[in-house]
């Protein structure tokens, strides 16, 4: 999301993820961070601006 002014944000994109409930979020780098697990077991899923 970009903030626009006020209560007012616009989605920039989106990330695929497997109903995922918890998110982090870094304010420096403005990546995301979610957990996942899959049958491999636990991954980290990494959303960053201009991630394809």
């Amino acid at each position: 999301m970009e903030f626009q002014s006020g209560d007012r944000y616009t989605i920039s994109g989106s990330l695929a993820t497997a109903e995922a409930k918890t998110m982090a979020l870094d304010s420096a780098t403005h990546r995301i961070y979610i957990p996942a697990m899959s049958s491999d077991g636990l991954q980290i899923l990494v959303g960053a601006p201009g991630s394809p």
